[in-house]
């Protein structure tokens, strides 16, 4: 190859891209990676990485009143880049970083809230858009509204 000519500037090296979803409004182009859940000892000590896998686990999460797992929205499903708003609500143990759908609907499932005080043995869990209750081991009980809430409402 001939050398580059007085002056001239070549033009950047290209890049390989291997998802669907490759840049953001704002941030341009993403970077390769996954976003994941850490959890760090109130007393120090390192960071300790709860989620694993090929998914990205951000937003709004809800600690079950235990302290042994956490609440998140995410999409697990090997169309994800396809269908990026097709979110459920997972529980994640934070023993083993193990996580279980509660959720099972098309469309948006996101912001877990857990109810202040559920019944004896219980678990309950709130979201928004429409908001559904919760209760037990991911078992729907109805919507409490007809419609979505705007966003950013509270319970």
């Amino acid at each position: 190859m001939p050398a580059k000519p007085e002056g001239a500037e070549w033009a950047e090296p290209f890049k390989v891209i291997r998802r669907v979803n490759y840049r953001a409004d704002g941030k341009g182009f993403l970077k390769e990676g996954h976003y994941h859940l850490f959890v760090l000892p109130a007393d120090g000590g390192p960071p300790r990485q709860v989620s694993k896998g090929v998914f990205d686990h951000r937003g709004t999460l809800a600690w079950a009143p235990d302290d042994k797992s956490l609440f998140i929205s995410a999409n697990r499903r090997p169309d994800r880049d396809h269908d990026p708003l097709n979110t459920e609500i997972y529980e994640v143990s934070l023993a083993d970083g193990t996580a279980k759908a509660l959720t099972d609907r098309a469309g948006p499932d996101t912001h877990p809230v857990l109810s202040p005080q559920p019944p004896a043995g219980k678990k309950g869990a709130r979201e928004a858009a429409p908001p559904q209750v919760m209760q037990g081991a991911g078992r729907v009980q109805g919507n409490l509204t007809r419609k979505p809430v705007p966003s950013g409402s509270s319970w």
